[in-house]
């Protein structure tokens, strides 16, 4: 299958957006970037934490200007966040803006599966 972002076999990184049950009460939708599954690079397993933080430090700054999101959520989410809708009519304008957000890392996220292919080249 194909996935949005990713040069690499066995990449599966993602954009996310949810609302559960206890989100649905406090009108709060969920997003983020997972990575939940990571290519072997030159047969050598590569931690997910090599990808998540040079690439938080990268775009920290970019990524916490965008209101709502953190970068502190753990080695399988490079980033995260919420947002609080009004009547669930303004979501779909939030979604388009965060998806929109999310495909302007696209180049910023294969730089960086591509460095880690470099470094761990024989």
């Amino acid at each position: 299958s194909q996935f949005p972002i990713t040069l690499y076999q066995g990449a599966e990184i993602h954009f996310a957006a949810w609302i559960d049950e206890k989100l649905l009460l406090k009108k709060e939708l969920a997003f983020g970037l997972h990575l939940f599954a990571f290519p072997n690079i030159k047969s050598k397993q590569i931690a997910k934490k090599e990808f998540t933080d040079p690439f938080r430090i990268e775009h920290q700054s970019t990524i916490l200007g965008w209101n709502h999101h953190t970068v502190s959520r753990g080695p399988r989410v490079p980033y995260a966040g919420s947002y609080t809708y009004v009547d669930g009519s303004d979501l779909e304008d939030f979604l388009v803006l965060e998806f929109d957000r999310f495909a302007s890392l696209a180049p910023a996220i294969d730089q960086r599966l591509e460095r880690l292919k470099e470094q761990y080249a024989p």
